[in-house]
């Protein structure tokens, strides 16, 4: 318990350090720093279930620099929900409902370029630390002790982000997990041998504080 307070500490002072830092940055000619927000579909490669059936939020907040005529270099702090979830069918499984709530303090480093002034294709690697975790089928919560999350998550994110006006941009992108975020032989419906992926779709807008971006 005292570790995960002290990590917790720690991850607190980082975020602070970090949303400072893009204060700092903002006024900056050579770098862009801005916020986002928006929404998560999600699933779990690994269970038995497939769809894009959970949904959750996503937001944070990025700095980005030049570092050449269409490229530039960007950094994130964000905060992500993500999962997977099954809705009982009435006719085929009228009680297989089942959901997995995880959330995540992720840092992408993304890649850009720059296709046009108003297009930008991105791709990148990130780590996550793991916040929070739950389980639920059609008898309650799961127990926690028998099938552990891994508290870090490795994953490559891949999308494209789009200028719509002035400072305002919209950003799809896919990420998913390089390590599995959790090992588990099969003993129950809900894992398979080999781990489970998160399987990510994000769509949010982001507000940049200075229009050279």
């Amino acid at each position: 318990m005292l570790d995960n307070q002290e990590n917790m500490n720690r991850l607190f002072v980082f975020i602070l350090f970090f949303y400072g830092f893009i204060g700092q940055t903002a006024a900056q000619k050579q770098f862009n720093a801005g916020i986002t927000a928006g929404f998560t579909a999600t699933q779990v490669d690994g269970d038995n279930w497939q769809g894009y059936y959970k949904a959750g939020l996503c937001g944070g907040g990025f700095v980005n620099t030049k570092i050449g005529e269409r490229y530039s270099l960007q950094l994130e702090l964000l905060y992500t929900q993500k999962g997977s979830k099954h809705n009982p069918d009435p006719v085929n499984s009228p009680f297989s409902f089942y959901e997995m709530g995880l959330s995540y303090i992720e840092i992408p480093i993304l890649f850009r370029y720059h296709i046009k002034p108003q297009l930008i294709a991105e791709g990148g690697i990130s780590y996550g630390r793991l916040l929070t975790s739950q389980e639920e089928d059609m008898y309650g919560i799961l127990p926690d002790d028998q099938a552990p999350f891994q508290k870090s998550e490795y994953a490559v994110h891949g999308g494209m982000d789009l200028k719509v006006y002035k400072n305002l941009h919209a950003n799809l992108r896919a990420s998913y997990s390089i390590l599995a975020i959790r090992f588990k032989p099969q003993i129950s419906g809900y894992y398979i041998i080999g781990g489970q992926f998160n399987n990510v779709i994000a769509f949010s807008l982001r507000y940049f504080f200075t229009e050279n971006n």
